[in-house]
């Protein structure tokens, strides 16, 4: 009878904990791009931030590097449109996660998987473009592989959100 207590005791810690996390990854922030004009809403997840000096974009990061969040935009000088975005990630990403690639003229969307240090730690980089013209804007959504499930609705919010002006 005394393993209840603590049973019970370990299943409050956790359901807090459960409810702590998805609190978090349901309340979202906006971020509006001042020198290009694009903007995204990201999850309440993230403890620091940086911005570049150039004004392009934003870097979040969560205090245990569990999570990462790049949005940034440019000048689109090369006349791209979604599909030679999508090109040039194969330039520089490795271990695309199959069947993750996705593209038309205004947009592309990929996934690839990195980490498998030393930790073992296996993480997902979403990453999703947008482009018009003149201008494009993206981010690059980092997480645990193990939570892909959790976040299967945070890139369905970030994806619809994020616009060019």
């Amino acid at each position: 009878m005394k393993k209840f207590p603590v049973i019970l005791t370990l299943f409050v810690i956790f359901s807090a904990a459960l409810a702590v996390m998805a609190a978090n990854a349901s309340e979202y922030e906006a971020y509006l791009n001042a020198r290009f004009g694009y903007s995204v809403e990201y999850p309440g997840i993230f403890d620091t931030r940086r911005e570049p000096d150039n004004g392009d974009g934003i870097w979040f990061e969560s205090a245990d590097g569990e999570y990462a969040l790049t949005i940034s935009g440019g000048h689109n000088v090369f006349d791209h449109d979604g599909e030679a975005l999508l090109r040039e990630c194969y330039d520089r990403v490795a271990y695309i996660v199959e069947g993750s690639e996705r593209s038309a003229p205004n947009f592309y969307s990929i996934a690839y998987e990195g980490g498998g240090g030393m930790d073992g730690a296996e993480y997902v980089f979403h990453e999703y473009g947008v482009v018009n013209e003149d201008i494009w804007a993206s981010f690059i959504l980092k997480y645990p592989k193990d939570e892909e499930e959790r976040f299967a609705p945070v890139k369905e919010r970030m994806e619809a959100s994020l616009k060019l002006p």
